[in-house]
Formats: C-alpha cells, structure tokens, sequence
C-alpha cells in the first residue's frame, strides 16, 4: 500500500494552501480533521479496477492517471477527491488510479468520508449529484 503520515488535529497551512481555491474554509478543516495524511511514490496503483472501494482521497500535491480497461482516461490533481463513488455505493471501483509523481493526499475511510459528507452539506450534495448521474437506477 503507501505509507500514511500521522494525523494532525488542526488545519495546517500545507492543506489550506492546497485546497483553498476549491473548498470553503469549513471543508478544509473537515477534510484535514477527519482524514489521515498519507505520502504516495509515484508508481503506485492507489487504487485498482474492479475492486471494492475501501478508500476515498483528496490529492493535495501530484498527478495521477485514471486507467480503465488498460487505457488512460483522465489525469487528476491538486484538489481533486477521487475513489468516492465506489466508497459511497459498495459497488466495485470502475477504474484504476495510478500515481504519476509523487502524491501528498488526506485518506478516508468509508466511516470517514460518511463523516465529512455529514459535516459538508455542499460536498454532500454534489456526491448526492455525482451517484444520480453516474449510477443508474
């Protein structure tokens, strides 16, 4: 897997800097206070395939590619959350996430993202939005 960075009980300025053009203040410190710090090589598949989904995260620093069935279908980065539609339905991932370079993200748990989602209305309702529109019914 990767290694994870110990948890920090208070908003840092690394996170802050990272997400403060894409979250409001209050995400940030639900993001930073929930989530675990984790240092990803570049190289590593964070996420695979069709497996379940036991983790979502935010990428505060790097790239990583987005691979479905071999192929690369998006690059993803600073600020972007990726691995939650898999955590938020219990189905299995649709796609890989390779890093490129090096990543500096905050992990969740499926517990943990539930979580943040209670403490972020707005995040809430853009996942509420992403499921209609991705999942059919």
């Amino acid at each position: 897997m990767f290694g994870l960075l110990s948890r920090k009980p208070k908003t840092n300025s690394e996170v802050t800097e990272a997400l403060g053009d894409a979250y409001f203040a209050e995400e940030i410190a639900s993001i930073d206070s929930l989530g675990t710090r984790a240092a990803i090589p570049a190289g590593t598949r964070v996420i695979t395939e069709g497996t379940l989904g036991k983790q979502a995260l935010v990428i505060l620093d790097g790239e990583a590619s987005v691979v479905r069935s071999g192929s690369k279908v998006a690059s993803v980065g600073r600020a972007d959350l990726v691995g939650e539609l898999a955590v938020l339905t219990g189905k299995p991932r649709n796609a890989s996430l390779v890093a490129e370079t090096d990543l500096d993200a905050v992990v969740f748990t499926p517990r943990e993202f539930d979580a943040l989602l209670d403490d972020c209305p707005r995040l809430n309702t853009q996942m509420e939005t992403l499921i209609s529109r991705r999942v059919p019914a």
